[in-house]
């Protein structure tokens, strides 16, 4: 048996050549009460009868496999990653599978449909839910149906740490709702541990555990224990114990566990030893398990120890027939009394009751013990097969294989069962003989072939029978368990389930199995017969092997091999579109240009390739761009990478890359990082932008990084778009990116007034964006607006670089969007009291106001409207998914008619048949913009909660203290070199300065508003970018924001606190009242005027300012009666955005036609200048508009440039869902 880490990277074959096993020439309780199966009360074991004089039968509890269902099953299974978490961990996981089974779930085909459109049903859209509060999940997300063991990440925060577990649902759907699947699971939160104390996690995806001793730190240490049962005679003497810890720990270096059997006291200072030499122990409750008095008395004497890592009840209840609740019983009162430590259990028995007797435990044991048994005649004189019998070893043939063939035997069964994750699993080897079974001991070699065949299995833990015992045996198990438990093999063990490697063996005795961790392997090659194999025996691995680095266990000198290739590739990320970066290093001695090539990882010839990848030139080239070709299939993975120096000769092979290509259209990737391990990345996009398609014909084939990551670029507008674009190319490694702002401030259409103090004194408005929608109600279920979450996320980016500066920090707060004491003044209505009625007393009583009722001809048109606004799917979709959305609506909206070509006026008037009037009434002021404007509006403003920023303009503040943008310099003039490809940039500090400062980049990127674009002089660019910049409307919009001493409005018989007001006084639009400091004293700012109707929003700037804010304040005296004069301090701020000399208008707002016609220009690099800004983006006037733009512009540059990595990257931090890079 011989273990070896290999460096992966080139060659098929390994070729070892196999010692065979010396031919040499064992400890199972009997009696107890039979509890299950056939005929109690006679003697069995595992079922079966064993003595003289019992006829045979049928022993029964055999696992087989289920009947198989006629149809394709969904099994939707949900757990946590780790089996417990504790106060001050911030993120937990979930482990979702969706596998198809033929024996469990729920009905499955590869179709989804809504009646209109199908599609094809390999994603499910879930959230996972508290079962107590479903209002908004922990998790919302999707899984590729058929995938297992998929990680998605949470927060802990939300969650109070307690002993109950928190009980959570999975809800699971095909994107049009008519396939639906649910699971549960439970989220175990616990206290902090003990002072002095312990706990162990259980990590379902490896099957390993996790120890954490809360006085060694705060890390949680990797832990595979290896030990033995260790019998002590249970002297209270603290000499004794020390020496017999000492002697185990000493003697058997390596060993780092041990089940301390209970022969003395629970108090005994035995503990103590082990304790204080870190000897993790698991605690025996064998004896005692069926008695729950005596379980609670001795757990409760012995959780608090600092090596305790497990408990053991039922020890082969399966051989003893034991009652099936009676290891349930005691793991259930175990959890309750102590929740931070597993439970194990043991089983005996090849096949009896393995479901119920394995369900009583968190961790399963068992032993096989097949050496020196007679496995065909025991020794109650009686034969042993399937029905009769005891040999010692049930159902074996007493060999090596028989503990293979076990855990094989044990791990199908779960997969019968639908268990899933698997439990971890612990080997008990064989260290014994005796009893009238074993007649031997097993040698040493077959003891280590044992425990090998176990590793290759997954198993995560070594437990032998007992010690002391046979010096040989503690000394084979010595030697090897100072090699699992350490670096690096314990790593490789540990970190999931090893691949089985078939082999060519006649003999059937040789087992192989490969782990895989960053680019090297573990492989572990067993030959389990009694002779060793002539001549050379090959092993082909499922990944290319450059050298065999160390012979860590089987052999007592080491192999290292030369590199024999000398030059290495990668990729680093996942192959998931037809865009990668190659990363490659090379060797000082070759010389030469390198040719590239992907095909068959056995190919020795450079014309067989699939095709080629690139060439190589330069020893300064570090990275390729790999621009997969079109006929490149997801079942041409498991391909090479080769590199071929100018003769054709192989010099450098990658490992094998598994290609996950989808066809390009609205689907989702699966993200981690999340730290969602836990991680999301949703290509929606469709034909608006293809990764591969802006590199194609730019010469990019090879990559000095370094060089690229050096070019000049300028942003040129420091707003929101252009602070994000900026923090991602920084964050990329670019080192001489420059953003030029014209005036003296940051944020763009950002922008917070103080009418009086500082932020903290609140009595400020927004006079830009001033609210983020947050969550929305879909039925019984809360989603998150998912458009808006990038906006939380660059806060907390934010925080994190700010060090959570309290004077930088960007907090949110809840925003009052309604309130049902905001007014209702219309028509001059008053109420006794002075005031207007209220919106709450107005909908309870319509009396309040007058109502022009519509004719029938108007209601059904408004009927027809608003039956395309109540859409509850496209809504849904809009809120989760907003770039899916926008492309099916595009494509497949207003009845398959295209929803980008038609505004509502149009569609209602031409189409649907509505006379103009009724039109004219129903559209109201949005009849000319197109429908998307309109539903992406109706699903924002139907959100439940929404947030806003604690103290204003912190935001940019936040940004600019990372960005350090360069102010008064306003962009005019951009000559590009067409033979040097060159931008030539000139601005001036004033518009009264004759001489322009200049500067050459090789890049720029524009995150201007398009007004403002209008006045540079450009080169000449293509029609249609050059329509859109001059063509897209942009709205307006203008707040006046007035000063009281007080807040009266908090003060009313019906209060004000948050919400809006409503008038129709000509130009007065919206009241809005601060969410802020409620029943604050002291002075306070409202937002005494918003409109955004195009027609007041220019009319406004008409008027003087004076004039303006006079208005308002007339208006809302009128309003609020004679308060509002008494308080009005005189402070107020007017903005009108048409008039800013730096926006040159409120938001972007483009008509029919407009999207689908210009956003594929917005992914496009036009004389080396990219734009961005919110009028690029999918959606219009809020700040994700700009952020998500942003974010579009960095990505591509990096693609400009060839990063690829570092796009992808970004993508995945920042969510930018909709790019295939």
């Amino acid at each position: 048996m011989k273990k070896k880490l290999i460096e992966l990277a080139t060659g098929a074959l390994a070729v070892l050549l196999l010692a065979g096993l010396a031919t040499p020439a064992a400890a199972q309780d009997g009696g107890g009460d039979d509890e299950t199966g056939e005929n109690p009360g006679w003697p069995r074991w595992c079922g079966k009868v064993y003595e003289a004089g019992y006829p045979a039968f049928e022993p029964g509890g055999h696992t087989t496999e289920p009947r198989r269902s006629n149809a394709t099953l969904l099994h939707a299974q949900l757990a946590t990653r780790h089996s417990i978490y504790v106060a001050g961990e911030e993120w937990g996981s979930f482990v979702v599978s969706a596998a198809l089974s033929p024996w469990h779930g729920d009905p499955y085909e590869n179709r989804t449909s809504d009646g209109v459109t199908t599609r094809p049903f390999d994603r499910l859209r879930f959230s996972v839910h508290l079962v107590d509060d479903d209002a908004t999940p922990l998790v919302q997300d999707f899984v590729d149906v058929n995938a297992t063991g998929v990680e998605y990440g949470f927060r802990l925060e939300g969650l109070e740490p307690r002993y109950e577990p928190y009980e959570v649902v999975f809800f699971g759907a095909s994107e049009f709702g008519d396939w639906n699947y649910t699971a549960t699971a439970e989220v175990q939160y616990l206290p902090a541990i003990r002072a002095g104390g312990s706990a162990t996690k259980i990590d379902r995806l490896t099957g390993s555990l996790l120890f954490h001793a809360e006085d060694e730190g705060e890390e949680w240490t990797p832990l595979l224990p290896y030990g033995y049962y260790g019998l002590y005679n249970g002297s209270n003497d603290t000499a004794v114990a020390d020496e017999f810890v000492r002697d185990y720990t000493s003697d058997g270096t390596g060993l780092n566990a041990i089940v301390a059997l209970a022969g003395f006291a629970d108090t005994n200072p035995v503990y103590d030893s082990m304790d204080t030499r870190n000897l993790r122990y698991m605690f025996d409750l064998r004896g005692s398990y069926q008695n729950l008095t005596e379980v609670e008395r001795r757990v409760n004497t012995i959780k608090h120890r600092k090596s305790l890592f497990a408990y053991w009840t039922a020890d082969e209840p399966d051989g003893w027939q034991r009652p099936f609740e009676a290891p349930v019983a005691a793991r259930d009162l175990i959890r309750a009394l102590d929740p931070y430590h597993p439970v194990a259990l043991t089983l005996n028995c090849q096949d009896y009751y393995f479901g119920p007797y394995s369900i009583g435990g968190d961790v399963l044991m068992a032993d096989v013990y097949p050496i020196g048994i007679n496995s065909t005649f025991s020794k109650w004189g009686t034969a042993c097969n399937t029905t009769y019998g005891d040999c010692g070893c049930d159902n074996c043939a007493g060999v090596v294989q028989d503990v293979r063939d076990r855990w094989d035997d044990l791990a199908q069964y779960e997969r019968w069962l639908g268990r899933w994750p698997p439990l971890p699993k612990f080997h008990n080897p064989q260290v014994f003989h005796g009893e009238d079974y074993w007649f031997r001991d097993p040698t040493a070699a077959e003891a280590r072939v044992m425990n090998a065949l176990a590793f290759n299995r997954g198993i995560t833990g070594i437990f032998g029978w007992t010690w002391p015992g046979s010096r040989e045996l503690f000394e084979v198990h010595t030697e090897m368990a100072r090699v699992v438990t350490a670096e690096p093999v314990s790593t490789f063990l540990l970190g999931g389930m090893p691949q089985r490697i078939e082999v060519e063996d006649v003999l059937d005795v040789v087992d192989v199995a490969i782990w895989g961790r960053q680019g090297q392997g573990l492989v572990s090659v067993v030959n389990g017969g009694y002779l060793d194999i002539e001549g050379p025996f090959s092993v082909e691995l499922p990944v290319p092997a450059l050298a065999i680095i160390e012979t860590l266990f089987g052999g007592r000198a080491l192999a290292v091999l030369a590199k024999s290739l000398p030059v290495r590739i990668e990729t680093r990320t996942e192959l998931s579109s037809r865009l990668a970066n190659i990363h490659v290093s090379v060797d000082d001695d070759v010389l030469g240009p390198l040719t590239f090539t992907y095909g068959s990882c056995s190919n020795l010839d450079v014309r067989n390739a699939h095709h080629e990848v690139g060439r190589y030139k330069t020893a300064s080239t570090s990275r390729l761009v790999w621009i997969m070709p079109e006929d490149v299939q997801p079942t041409q993975s498991e391909g090479c990478i080769s590199a071929w120096d100018i003769e054709g000769n192989l010099v450098g092979r990658s490992e094998r890359q598994r290609l996950k290509l989808r066809k390009r259209g609205v689907e989702q990737r699966g993200i981690h990082s999340i730290p969602m391990n836990n991680k999301m990345g949703i290509d929606t996009l469709g034909p608006w932008f293809d990764g591969v398609k802006l590199l194609e014909g730019k010469n990019l084939s090879a990559i000095d990084v370094a060089e690229a990551k050096a070019k000049d670029i300028a942003i040129v507008g420091a707003g929101m778009a252009g602070l994000t674009t900026f923090l991602i190319l920084h964050q990329s490694g670019l080192t001489n990116v420059r953003i030029l702002e014209a005036s003296q401030r940051l944020g763009g259409r950002v922008r917070t007034e103080y009418l009086s103090g500082g932020p903290f004194d609140y009595s400020y408005q927004e006079m830009g964006p001033m609210r983020f929608p947050h969550t929305i109600e879909f039925g019984n279920d809360t989603f998150n607006v998912t458009d808006h979450q990038m906006v939380f996320q660059l806060a907390d980016e934010m925080n994190r670089l700010n060090n959570h500066d309290r004077n930088l920090s960007v907090d949110f707060i809840p925003w009052i969007q309604q309130n049902e004491n905001g007014l209702h003044y219309f028509d001059g209505i008053k109420m006794d009291t002075g005031l207007p009625p209220t919106l709450g007393q107005v909908a309870t009583d319509p009396s309040l106001a007058i109502s022009f009722p519509l004719d029938e001809s108007t209601r059904s048109t408004q009927a027809q409207f608003q039956s395309i606004l109540a859409n509850g799917t496209l809504m849904f979709e809009i809120a989760t998914n907003m770039h899916r959305a926008h492309k099916d609506f595009l494509i497949n909206g207003l009845d398959g008619k295209g929803g980008d070509v038609w505004s509502a006026y149009a569609y209602l008037a031409n189409y649907l048949g509505a006379s103009l009037n009724d039109t004219d009434i129903v559209t109201g002021g949005f009849g000319h913009n197109s429908f998307w404007f309109i539903l992406f509006e109706s699903m924002n403003f139907g959100a439940t909660t929404w947030k806003t920023i604690d103290g204003g303009r912190i935001f940019s503040i936040s940004i600019s203290n990372q960005v350090h943008p360069e102010k008064n310099s306003d962009a005019e003039n951009k000559q590009f070199n067409e033979e040097y490809q060159k931008l030539n940039l000139q601005w001036r500090s004033s518009y009264m300065d004759w001489t322009f400062q200049n500067a050459t980049f090789d890049y720029a990127i524009l995150a201007m508003p398009f007004p403002m674009v209008q006045k540079l002089r450009l080169p000449k660019l293509g029609a249609t970018i050059t329509n859109a910049i001059n063509k897209v409307p942009f709205a307006s919009g203008c707040k006046v924001a007035l000063e009281y001493k007080t807040r009266f409005w908090e003060h009313f018989e019906n209060p004000i606190y948050g919400g809006w007001s409503e008038t129709d006084i000509p130009g007065v639009g919206w009241i809005t009242y601060p969410s802020y400091c409620l029943n604050c004293t002291g002075p306070a700012s409202l937002l005494a005027s918003y409109v955004t109707e195009a027609s007041w929003g220019d009319t406004w700037v008409s008027v003087s300012e004076e004039q303006h804010v006079q208005y308002v304040v007339d208006a809302m005296a009128e309003i609020h009666g004679q308060v509002a004069y008494d308080e009005y301090t005189g402070n107020y701020r007017r903005k009108c955005w048409r008039e800013d000399e730096f926006a040159g208008g409120g938001w972007a707002q483009p008509t029919i036609g407009q999207h689908q016609l210009y956003i594929p220009e917005y992914f496009k690099t036009h004389k080396n200048m990219i734009f961005v800004g919110e009028q690029t983006s999918y959606t219009h006037s809020w700040v994700a508009s700009a952020l998500e733009s942003g974010v579009r512009g960095a990505v591509q540059m990096l693609l400009e440039l060839g990063l690829v990595d570092e796009a992808k990257a970004a993508v995945d931090k920042w969510m930018g869902r909709w790019l295939d890079v």
